[in-house]
């Protein structure tokens, strides 16, 4: 089976790094399992069952969000339920977040702003002289594509960095 929760908020420069966060903080931790290995091993629970961070662009929209992917409850064992289960989780993925000073913990959200940047090694850094770089002998430095570039200026402008 399936489930996937899903916000649709008009496109805006100034929350779009915002939301493509949002459901990659949420798979970080809740109260009740407020870590990585307690999110898998609650996953395993439900029969290897997986949440993934739905962010999407539709048009003038931005959808971001939850999927679920879980075994239907045909089979498996005999009284064994697992819709309800995983509704009750994904629920608690939403609505039961670890916070400090009202809002999500800092430690999630750095790491997850930093999983959001993908990198090119064969571009130069940002501000780099591309002669120069050129010029060097190996290139491939730990530079952001051109869309991790956007990203970082994105939450740089919002004040989140």
């Amino acid at each position: 089976g399936c489930l996937s929760v899903q916000l649709v908020r008009p496109m805006a420069e100034s929350e779009a790094a915002m939301n493509a966060l949002l459901p990659a903080v949420l798979l970080r931790g809740t109260r009740q399992h407020p870590s990585l290995r307690a999110i898998t091993l609650a996953l395993d629970d439900l029969y290897g069952a997986a949440v993934s961070p739905l962010v999407r662009r539709v048009g003038d929209y931005q959808t971001t969000g939850l999927y679920c992917g879980f075994m239907d409850e045909r089979f498996a064992l005999p009284g064994d339920k697992v819709l309800e289960p995983m509704a009750d989780f994904l629920r608690e993925l939403l609505f039961c977040s670890p916070v400090e000073q009202g809002g999500f913990l800092r430690r999630y959200v750095d790491s997850e702003k930093k999983n959001l940047i993908s990198i090119d090694y064969r571009q130069p850094l940002k501000g780099c002289a591309e002669e120069w770089y050129l010029s060097c002998p190996v290139q491939g430095s730990l530079a952001l594509t051109e869309r991790g570039q956007k990203v970082l200026d994105l939450i740089d402008y919002q004040g989140i960095l």
